[in-house]
């Protein structure tokens, strides 16, 4: 039965799952030769999401920078680690996995390094106390090329699924204000821009090719406002 989160056929969901994806599960989506069923994949990123939910993302579709603006505002406890594993096929299936402690750059064919990116969603934890997890992960072969899919899981922590709480924008007292990053392409947008026009000019051509903010599919993808052409 097919399993679209929220019914957004551009987000179509791989597993619902209340725990983190081991090494040997992310590898068994990402390494397989012919890769995870195409109805499974996201050509978009996953947007606003809220509960125990695991995304394979086609990089080739979507750049692995903009996957972290998703609409969901901030998150703390960011770490990034890299961990090398061999990774052992039998009959074209990933049968087991080894952590290497060598080089990640390791000749072997067979080792492949899988970075994950942890973040705790900053207003929940504030709020309720309850930890709602994203990891984002990536893999790249023995040569340093990173491979097709990445792996996006958001879970709940020893805890029930509750609506999560947005953090307000800077200082402010007003919670309605909710900060949400700006997307890593949209930034580079306007960068590239200012290169042949003005900032105000910039601001507004980025703001139309964008689309209109009421029908934008995820606000990340709009510039905030023109004090960041100016950054």
């Amino acid at each position: 039965m097919d399993d679209f989160y929220n019914g957004d056929l551009s987000l179509p969901v791989y597993r619902r799952l209340s725990i983190a994806y081991s090494a040997k599960e992310i590898y068994s989506v990402t390494v397989i030769l012919e890769g995870p069923p195409d109805e499974k994949l996201c050509k978009k990123k996953p947007v606003r999401v809220q509960h125990n939910t695991v995304f394979v993302v086609d990089l080739e579709s979507v750049s692995i920078g903009d996957v972290t603006a998703d609409d969901n505002g901030v998150y703390t406890d960011i770490s990034c680690p890299f961990k090398s594993y061999k990774v052992r096929f039998v009959k074209g299936k990933v049968s087991s996995t080894v952590e290497r402690c060598g080089q990640p750059n390791d000749p072997e064919s067979e080792v492949f390094v899988l970075k994950r990116q942890y973040g705790t969603h900053k207003g929940t934890m504030e709020r309720h106390g309850v930890q709602f997890k994203r990891i984002i992960s990536t893999v790249k072969d023995n040569k340093g090329r990173h491979l097709r899919y990445a792996v996006v899981q958001y879970f709940f922590k020893d805890s029930p699924e509750i609506p999560i709480f947005p953090t307000a924008h800077g200082n402010s007292k007003d919670e309605s204000r909710v900060f949400v990053p700006t997307s890593r392409s949209t930034l580079q947008c306007l960068k590239q821009h200012c290169s042949d026009m003005n900032p105000s000019n910039a601001y507004d051509a980025v703001h139309r090719k964008t689309g209109d903010i009421k029908v934008v599919r995820s606000i990340s993808d709009e510039p905030r406002n023109k004090k960041q052409v100016y950054r």
